[in-house]
């Protein structure tokens, strides 16, 4: 099942949400006005998996404040664009969904300078919903995101890194934000606090999934589906879960000659060593977990499509 069939039930709220998204910049000035249609145009539309989540966990709780729902949805994929935005400048990277980056585009001042003016127009709509705990959640949430960026950084080239130190750098990167969307979609709908707990677990065991799987692409990805050339991890130095499981595998004298192999000749190594193997398998076992998390609410179209979500990760492909 694709995306756009798991999305069905949600349809007209993610309309108005991409609606929203694509004005979102403000209109008086031109150079912002092109800058956000390049953002937010159908060609490098990302797959909304944020604002659907948002929009899933609301149903699932009988939320029937589509305004405020929507808002939020907005918000978190206006803060999600503006990180990738800044990753981008940190990482030099040149392409993203088949397109030149903004700072490949613009330079890396206007690329800055974009990602704040996304996250200012996150906050506007967050003040608007005018819930001081979802805002404060979303705020530790970005702070938790720069902090796996940093860390992220810290450990380029660490060929030491751990597995444990691994997740603990994709939790807050990438995890916490999905997990955010779960929780915050949620509360916003009226669910109490230990049925939020339920949806943010879901939320950070898809994100796990998601990022190991994003790493495992990296290697073994189509550049045309994925979006920008394979490799790229590597070549930036960043240790995911592939490489650690194979640096565990390899003898230690071998681990040292890493560094001087190809792309080529790593990735055959991990393809010999079953080291994607073990990365694939780990974000199975993360997606069945997030599975559990949802398993105690009662049956319910939503809940399926909770459960649909996590089982399209697998078969992704970009």
């Amino acid at each position: 099942m694709n995306l756009y069939e798991i999305y069905q039930p949600i349809r007209n709220n993610l309309e108005k949400v991409e609606k929203i998204l694509e004005e979102k910049i403000p209109v008086n000035n031109s150079f912002l006005k092109e800058i956000n249609s390049y953002l937010f145009s159908p060609v490098s539309r990302g797959k909304r998996l944020r604002p659907a989540l948002v929009l899933f966990s609301s149903k699932l709780n009988h939320g029937n404040n589509n305004k405020e729902i929507i808002s939020l949805a907005v918000a978190l994929e206006l803060i999600h664009t503006a990180s990738l935005i800044h990753d981008d400048i940190i990482d030099g990277a040149i392409t993203r969904r088949n397109q030149l980056t903004v700072n490949e585009k613009w330079g890396n001042q206007v690329a800055v300078l974009s990602g704040d003016i996304l996250y200012a127009q996150a906050f506007h709509h967050l003040s608007e919903i005018g819930d001081p705990e979802i805002i404060k959640i979303i705020t530790q949430t970005i702070s938790l995101m720069s902090l796996g960026e940093m860390e992220e950084l810290r450990n380029k080239n660490n060929f030491c890194l751990t597995e444990q130190e691994y997740l603990r750098i994709v939790r807050n990167k990438t995890a916490i934000l999905l997990s955010t969307c779960c929780r915050t979609g949620a509360l916003l709908a009226g669910a109490v606090k230990k049925t939020a707990t339920l949806f943010s677990e879901y939320g950070l065991n898809f994100g796990l999934a998601f990022q190991i799987i994003d790493d495992c692409l990296d290697l073994v990805g189509e550049k045309e589906k994925i979006g920008k050339p394979i490799g790229l991890d590597l070549k930036d130095g960043k240790i995911t879960l592939p490489l650690i499981r194979l640096f565990n595998l390899l003898p230690a004298e071998r681990t040292k000659e890493l560094r001087q192999l190809s792309f080529g000749r790593i990735k055959n190594l991990i393809l010999e060593y079953r080291a994607l193997d073990y990365a694939w398998e780990k974000a199975r076992k993360y997606i069945a977990i997030a599975k559990e998390k949802l398993d105690i609410l009662a049956p319910s179209p939503y809940r399926n499509n909770f459960f649909k979500l996590a089982e399209y990760l697998i078969t992704r492909d970009h």
